[in-house]
């Protein structure tokens, strides 16, 4: 399992693509993988909380379907993580970032330069919301 530190090196990897694709004024040559790339970026931002978050969270708690454990590399455990009340202002503009990503990689529909405002968007709400629950409870 990667570390918080590795996820946190990926996000910011995925993050310098781009913003290589906006300096070199190729996002929207690229819509596709520019949204692709922005879900991605979202993951691992939430990946990396999920080490600080999961221990305070899982602590007191005794009964939970699925523990709110690090690393779920299956989408369908991760959103369902997210519907906790902890991540509850991440999982609406990350669930709108997976989705417009599987729209793009596996309906090969067109992005439009209005969507892919709205992933700018979203994506600065997950990485927002991301470190307001790492901050508290770091």
């Amino acid at each position: 399992m990667p570390s918080s530190e590795q996820h946190v090196f990926q996000a910011k990897h995925n993050q310098e693509l781009l913003d290589f694709l906006v300096s070199s004024d190729k996002r929207d040559y690229f819509r596709d993988w520019y949204v692709t790339i922005a879900f991605y970026t979202a993951l691992h931002h939430f990946e990396a909380i999920l080490h600080v978050v999961s221990p305070a969270v899982n602590k007191g708690r005794s009964l939970r379907s699925i523990p709110l454990d690090v690393d779920y590399y299956d989408h369908d455990k991760r959103l369902l993580i997210m519907r906790d009340e902890v991540f509850r202002d991440i999982y609406r503009p990350y669930f709108a970032l997976y989705s417009f990503s599987r729209l793009a990689k596996y309906n090969c529909q067109e992005i439009t330069v209005h969507t892919r405002l709205q992933v700018e968007k979203k994506l600065i709400e997950v990485v927002t919301e991301c470190l307001k629950i790492k901050n508290k409870y770091a």
